[in-house]
């Protein structure tokens, strides 16, 4: 990963990554995706797979969104409306 963001080979392997993407439908977290890591940055591809997979996969993504929300009435992290406040990249 690190030789790739550096200009090397370009990384390949899904990798976790920040996406929020209205085409694919997952928004504002951190989950594990088709990525190329390279020496512009980390760049995901939408995901394919079966019915069943694609039903898993928005079942993970699902329970990960209940997690983040609870982390904002923890007060853990702020509420996504607040993050670019502190990243204008977000």
């Amino acid at each position: 990963m690190i030789e790739g963001a550096m200009g090397g080979e370009p990384f390949t392997w899904p990798a976790g990554c920040y996406v929020n993407c209205d085409k694919c439908g997952f928004k504002n977290v951190m989950m594990a995706m088709p990525t190329t890591i390279d020496k512009d940055g980390v760049h995901f591809t939408e995901p394919q797979g079966t019915e069943e997979e694609m039903a898993a996969l928005k079942a993970s993504y699902e329970h990960l969104c209940k997690m983040r929300d609870e982390l904002f009435t923890l007060g853990i992290i702020p509420s996504v409306d607040e993050w670019n406040k502190m990243n204008p990249n977000l």
